[in-house]
């Protein structure tokens, strides 16, 4: 038990030095803690309504935290959504719904207008598929779905520079959804779970650094350009 108790400290040591560096170097801004406040990023999930079918808990660790620019402090997860059913010889059995990095950052300003952005074919609520935008971007529209109740609050948050990032990334088949909320621009991959140990022992695996910082580059950016789009919008 000791010895397994030392592997499990070393190998978090390991991991803090390596991937605090390798967030560094996205962004001198952000930090990475394995845990940190898993019980706030839990609440914003929920709060975030990204996920459309229920699931019982959430399982939060590898954290990457930090102030990007002045006014914008961005939070970074590894989230796995579990639902958990009771079968009928009266055992539980666990599905995951979700499992992927999650983000959230508040916009500049206090704006009002809400957006969902998913790639095509998502399930969404009766709600929101009344609200389906058509975007005058053909490529774009191929691959993702835009519900938002106010058309021009959408082509100020899809601005040309955004939907060809998202079309760059939707090119190397990630699953991102994106919301926004309440001012908070909240955003989600399904890339399964990141940092695992076979992570940290392929450390300059390229292929992985490179998914990873794309990934997390792309939340940074989005929330730097919605900001700069935002600035002078009156909702």
């Amino acid at each position: 038990i000791e010895v397994e108790s030392t592997l499990r400290n070393e190998t978090a040591e390991v991991k803090n030095e390596v991937l605090n560096k390798f967030v560094k170097a996205i962004h001198e801004g952000l930090e990475y803690n394995e845990f940190g406040a898993r019980e706030r990023i839990e609440y914003i999930y929920r709060n975030s309504r990204l996920e459309t079918i229920c699931f019982d808990y959430l399982k939060v660790d590898d954290i990457i935290s930090g102030q990007i620019t002045e006014d914008t402090y961005v939070d970074l997860a590894n989230v796995c959504a579990i639902d958990e059913r009771r079968t009928l010889n009266d055992k539980y059995k666990k599905r995951k719904v979700f499992e992927g990095l999650f983000s959230a950052t508040k916009c500049t300003g206090d704006i009002k207008g809400n957006i969902k952005i998913k790639r095509q074919n998502k399930s969404v609520t009766a709600y929101e598929r009344e609200q389906k935008v058509e975007l005058d971007n053909q490529t774009f529209e191929k691959m993702y779905d835009v519900y938002c109740i106010d058309e021009t609050f959408a082509y100020r948050i899809l601005t040309p520079d955004v939907m060809e990032s998202l079309t760059e990334l939707g090119k190397y088949g990630f699953d991102i959804e994106i919301s926004i909320k309440d001012s908070v621009i909240y955003t989600r991959m399904a890339l399964g779970p990141m940092f695992e140990p076979s992570f940290l022992n392929k450390a300059l695996d390229r292929d992985s650094l490179y998914t990873y910082y794309c990934v997390i580059k792309f939340v940074v950016y989005l929330t730097e350009s919605v900001n700069k789009s935002l600035e002078t919008f009156v909702s």
